[in-house]
């Protein structure tokens, strides 16, 4: 006697599918090596950015919704993880400070130039450019008066920069003596001074210099 096997009906049964989150960090936000970052997670799932040499410790955790701000050194990428998903993001070079020196007097043009005058005044603008003046060292010499840094409409440090030379004929007289016959050219006398910036994290060391020309101390 035959015994009748009823199996069960064939279902094409497909797999679950996961569902695809859109990126909670926007690719409006950019990422910078060697100074501090923020990032925010404008999802409904937390997110772990990581270094892809240490996937078993994350950078920072940002909950959603908010932000949370956090230090990169020499990584050009990182890994943003979140609700099983993952995105690579480019982390942008830092880079290296920009000095402008600007002469902002035409004390310097004529025949005569005089450094009672050229004590007087701002001569010259020394701006710096970069994207965290917050880590940089500032430091300048030569013979000349500073005043500054303060802040122009872009978030640049602006300097002020003044001979301070001499303050009576006499010690003009005598720093002519000791090295005038090395700084004359054309009838005029020259000194220099120079800007040094340092990034405190990447190490960018970066200089810049102008020259102050003068004939005598005064009128």
């Amino acid at each position: 006697m035959k015994t009748e096997v009823h199996l069960p009906p064939k279902t094409d049964k497909k797999p679950e599918e996961q569902t695809i989150l859109q990126s909670p960090i926007s690719k409006e936000q950019t990422f910078i090596q060697y100074t501090w970052n923020i990032a925010k997670n404008t999802g409904n799932v937390s997110t772990r950015i990581y270094d892809p040499k240490d996937m078993t410790h994350p950078i920072v955790v940002i909950p959603p919704g908010t932000s949370k701000k956090f230090n990169l050194m020499g990584q050009k990428v990182v890994i943003a993880k979140y609700g099983g998903q993952e995105q690579r993001i480019k982390v942008l070079p830092n880079k290296i400070p920009q000095i402008i020196i600007q002469k902002v007097t035409t004390k310097m043009s004529g025949d005569n130039t005089y450094v009672q005058d050229l004590q007087r005044i701002t001569v010259y603008t020394v701006t710096i450019v970069d994207d965290r003046p917050g880590q940089l060292k500032v430091t300048y010499s030569g013979p000349i008066s500073v005043s500054g840094p303060y802040k122009d409409n872009d978030g640049n440090l602006v300097y002020n920069v003044s001979l301070k030379l001499a303050f009576t004929q006499n010690s003009f007289d005598n720093w002519v003596d000791k090295v005038g016959d090395k700084t004359e050219t054309n009838g005029r006398y020259k000194v220099n001074f120079f800007f040094t910036v340092d990034d405190t994290i990447s190490k960018a060391h970066v200089q810049a210099g102008a020259l102050f020309y003068f004939t005598d101390y005064s009128k």
